[in-house]
């Protein structure tokens, strides 16, 4: 009897630790997957800040453009990303943004370098806006995939998985929580420039400029 019960004992030990192989790994895996989604935002904040930095740039504003510059710069240095830094600057670029929604450019006057830096912005918002959504819908599917793991684990699976799940989650929602402000305000300046653009002769970016900016950022 006492040698069943131990046999049932080192059974149950086996299938905890098979069961918990099948989720080893798991963890890393969704944590590196919200990794590049987070990069994705990142990306997409750096052609932002260079769009608004070419729109105040165009109406000769070179404060603020240069600190829009510098934020890009930032922003473009590969290390791995600080969500607490990368929110302060999207912070930054979206009151900058909102300060842009209350000019009218059809009453500045801006001339034809100006124009071509407006030109520039259409192409640096056209990355962002296409990262932004990219980065939300991958953040939407994967969000549901990782709280699915973390409610199965068990055992030793538990103990190796749960950390590296849990900060997929937190990604995950940090991107679906500071994306959507910079989408919609990327929305409007894109209206206004783009019919600015229309109405004054300004070539509206190409395929190939958009692929050769989006490899850029």
């Amino acid at each position: 009897m006492m040698l069943t019960k131990r046999t049932a004992f080192i059974a149950m030990l086996l299938l905890t630790f098979c069961f918990s192989l099948l989720y080893a790994g798991d963890g890393k895996k969704l944590r590196k997957q919200s990794a590049k989604i987070v990069k994705k935002v990142e990306r997409a904040a750096t052609g932002t800040a260079e769009a608004y930095s070419y729109i105040y740039g165009a109406l000769g504003k070179v404060e603020e453009s240069q600190k829009l510059e510098q934020i890009t710069k930032e922003l473009k240095v590969k290390d791995e990303v600080d969500t607490d830094k990368l929110e302060k600057m999207m912070e930054t670029v979206l009151k900058l943004g909102a300060a842009l929604e209350k000019i009218d450019l059809a009453k500045e006057e801006i001339s034809e370098e100006g124009k071509g830096k407006l030109g520039m912005s259409i192409v640096s918002m056209t990355v962002a806006t296409n990262l932004y959504n990219e980065a939300t819908e991958e953040s939407k599917k994967l969000l549901p995939k990782a709280e699915k793991a973390l409610k199965g684990l068990s055992g030793f699976s538990a103990m190796k998985e749960a950390g590296p799940i849990k900060d997929a989650i937190g990604n995950c929602k940090w991107v679906g929580e500071t994306a959507p402000p910079q989408m919609k305000q990327l929305a409007t300046a894109m209206k206004k420039v783009t019919g600015y653009a229309k109405e004054n002769g300004i070539p509206l970016p190409t395929k190939e400029q958009i692929s050769k900016k989006a490899a850029e950022l």
